[in-house]
């Protein structure tokens, strides 16, 4: 279990930290909204495939727009696609005004994803250095890999080892905020000490350093038709999460809230590995996960929409 997900169990009134209210969530659905559409505009212009996925997919076809207690988005690309997203945001001026790609090995980013954030900064999350973020869409670049078994099996050690010293790294470079909000609980402290432990054996490089070196491993196939792909970055990591590439390469436009955007054909395919066969049921109250932050700059959220 990851440590955010230890840290929300530990409960937020305990830690102080910040629960999102209902408005704050729809002031945040607001900003993403508005990034999927230029998303979705700048791939429609350059023949960029895309799919919505993760929470974000089951909103499209459960809710038919945002989950309405979830804060975050997550959408998916081949990596050949997310080359030509990268080309494609750089040469728009009016995109790269308002946001940021952040990529795994820049300079103090500390994720194993691309993400695609707000400029302005709006919140400090509890997996950090403290610093005030944008408001992020996590974007899943979808892998290929080897058909020879040996080779798949080689490059899927290979890639949970990287996630794992990747993890350790990260968690190292958060430690000042983990060590602070999880000294309350015993499990949480534990773990959280076994992760700082586990950095020390491979500190010879900072955690930008091995998530560079991560994106280069995750991404050493170049058989764009190898029968399968796969998402070393997503929960289920390399062996949990292979696909079959023609059914994660076919997208189709949905309706989500006031606009359309993309998801694959056939989601119930990826949905159903993901979250099991019951993904269309609600969860019970007393089951939705929390968000929280340990800062949320409401005030601005507010102040910019109302200009």
């Amino acid at each position: 279990m990851g440590l955010v997900l230890l840290l929300k169990q530990v409960g937020a009134k305990r830690l102080d930290l910040h629960v999102a209210t209902d408005e704050e969530i729809d002031l945040i659905h607001d900003k993403l909204l508005n990034m999927l559409k230029y998303v979705y505009d700048i791939c429609e212009d350059n023949h960029i495939g895309w799919s919505l996925c993760g929470g974000s997919l089951i909103g499209a076809v459960r809710h038919k727009g945002f989950i309405p207690w979830d804060d975050d988005v997550d959408i998916l690309m081949t990596r050949l696609n997310f080359e030509k997203f990268q080309n494609a945001i750089k040469n728009d001026k009016q995109f790269m005004a308002e946001y940021e790609l952040k990529l795994p090995g820049d300079r103090g980013y500390i994720h194993p994803i691309a993400r695609l954030c707000t400029k302005e900064k709006y919140y400090v999350p509890i997996m950090s250095n403290g610093q005030e973020e944008g408001i992020p869409i996590d974007i899943f670049v979808i892998e290929n890999t080897y058909d020879n078994k040996f080779l798949w099996l080689l490059h899927g050690i290979r890639c949970k080892m990287y996630m794992c010293i990747g993890a350790a790294a990260r968690a190292n470079a958060c430690k000042e905020m983990l060590l602070k909000y999880g000294k309350l609980n015993k499990r949480l402290y534990i773990e959280i000490k076994f992760w700082l432990l586990l950095a020390k054996f491979f500190s010879f490089h900072t955690v930008n350093e091995w998530w560079g070196k991560a994106d280069k491993c995750f991404s050493e196939v170049k058989n764009e038709n190898s029968k399968f792909v796969m998402s070393p970055r997503g929960s289920k990591q390399y062996f949990g999460e292979q696909y079959d590439r023609k059914i994660l390469t076919e997208y189709e436009d949905a309706c989500f809230e006031d606009t359309k955007l993309k998801i694959i054909k056939n989601p119930k395919y990826l949905l159903t590995r993901l979250y099991g066969p019951d993904f269309m049921s609600p969860p019970s109250r007393d089951k939705i996960e929390q968000h929280v932050f340990v800062k949320l700059n409401t005030n601005k959220l507010r102040s910019e929409k109302k200009r």
